[in-house]
């Protein structure tokens, strides 16, 4: 029995730089990442090899009777530990409202002191304390709450992204920009608004006159509304007014990001000189003159992109530390050092998309990568011999350094049954020779 007499629980702790999920918990999903995870004293031993993944808790409010589903993403999965931690740095980049200071320590305590709370779907956790650890009682989800999750309300409590990095400097950055030299609050001034057209402007494109209140009334209603929708649609007749000439061009003179059709443009055109810099190996690009060049521009700039498509229609060979290092403007030695903490098994099409996160849990890199040679071949037993458990056959795996693994097969055609087997408790070989079986090759 642990700390918790074998209930589920959940521990704030602002030493903690990711959330942590014990037994008493529910797995959603596992990233195919893992991290080393070291204690509080470098005398102490590590864990390595701790997978990463989302899950899911369940926390019965005993005043509202109400059961909320709390979702931890990024988690350390620790299922030997009888209790589950979060950092309250966590719980904030999630949008809740923590407040740690034990309400008896308060001269003048509220309900908001020691609680977490969600201003969307109200609910308040009101804290409790474990010697001077404050938690709250949590649970895995029962099969009806996994059936039936949509019916419940869900609060995340961890930031809704795909990855956490809590070792970037962004968050210092920010911490020392809000003070000054005097060790004040830097105070930040407001923007003025950028009114894109003037009230005669819009009494002259309605027809009518029309002042600013009016619109400001619409964007409080909707707001005061129900209706999650930010806005109101546009009507056909607005459509055709907000794409006149003489409107389009007022729109681009203010910048092209309100203007659709020029933004498409320089976006493209953007696109297209990314492209020819990383074809070339450049990370500038000016509009100097060049004497070499000059001459023949026109012949060059003809066959350029042709040249560059040529240059880049091979498939990706991997990246070397000189490429690395010129591409991202980056020293020698971390661009060597980057390279040397990545497997580049599995390599992605920059231009595919535009997302903003390439996952890596694909089936490619989630075997251990063994370097060596492997044969296999399948072995045959004569055709009246047959095993207790109806084998006839197995497939045979060795290596160039002598290790061999053995797998029974009823039939021949299971031979890539035996090679899933042999991936996932083995790993994946660089090179795997078979000879042209159907059964080896298909």
């Amino acid at each position: 029995m642990g700390a918790y007499s074998g209930h589920g629980a959940t521990e704030l702790d602002s030493h903690a730089n990711m959330a942590v999920a014990g037994f008493d918990c529910t797995v959603i999903a596992t990233s195919g990442r893992y991290a080393t995870v070291t204690p509080f004293s470098s005398n102490l031993p590590t864990m390595d090899m701790v997978e990463i993944g989302d899950v899911a808790i369940a926390y019965d409010d005993p005043i509202s009777l109400q059961t909320y589903l709390l979702v931890m993403r990024n988690a350390l999965l620790i299922p030997s530990m009888d209790h589950n931690l979060i950092p309250p740095f966590l719980l904030r980049m999630a949008g809740l409202h923590v407040d740690e200071t034990p309400k008896h320590q308060l001269a003048l305590p509220t309900v908001d002191n020691h609680s977490i709370y969600d201003s969307e779907t109200g609910m308040r956790i009101h804290l409790k304390l474990k010697g001077i650890f404050s938690y709250f009682p949590t649970r895995a989800l029962t099969p009806d709450e996994i059936d039936n999750w949509d019916t419940f309300p869900i609060v995340f409590v961890t930031p809704d992204g795909d990855a956490w990095d809590p070792h970037t400097s962004h968050f210092a950055d920010n911490e020392e920009a809000m003070l000054d030299t005097n060790g004040l609050i830097v105070e930040h001034g407001i923007r003025p608004p950028n009114i894109l057209f003037s009230e005669a402007e819009l009494s002259q494109l309605y027809g009518e006159k029309v002042a600013w209140s009016r619109f400001n009334d619409v964007v409080d209603a909707v707001h005061a509304s129900d209706d999650r929708i930010q806005g109101c649609p546009l009507t056909a007749d607005e459509v055709v007014k907000l794409n006149a000439p003489n409107i389009c061009v007022q729109l681009a003179s203010l910048g092209v990001n309100y203007e659709p059709l020029c933004f498409a443009t320089q976006a493209t055109e953007y696109a297209r000189v990314s492209h020819a810099a990383m074809a070339l190996g450049s990370v500038s690009m000016d509009d100097a003159a060049c004497d070499m060049f000059a001459p023949h521009a026109s012949e060059v700039l003809a066959t350029a992109f042709a040249t560059i498509h040529a240059v880049s229609a091979g498939r990706s060979k991997g990246v070397s530390a000189e490429h690395l290092a010129k591409i991202w403007c980056i020293p020698h030695d971390d661009a060597s050092r980057t390279l040397g903490v990545t497997t580049q098994s599995l390599r992605h099409d920059p231009d595919s998309s535009l997302s903003r996160n390439v996952g890596t849990n694909d089936r490619a890199v989630r075997y251990r990568k063994i370097k060596s040679f492997f044969f296999m071949d399948t072995l045959f037993v004569t055709a009246a011999a047959k095993s207790l458990r109806g084998n006839i056959c197995a497939q045979l795996f060795v290596s160039d350094r002598g290790f061999v693994a053995f797998y029974p097969m009823k039939k021949q055609n299971e031979v890539y049954l035996a090679l899933k087997q042999f991936a996932k408790e083995v790993g994946a070989p660089e090179v795997l020779v078979c000879d042209p079986h159907p059964a080896q090759i298909k």
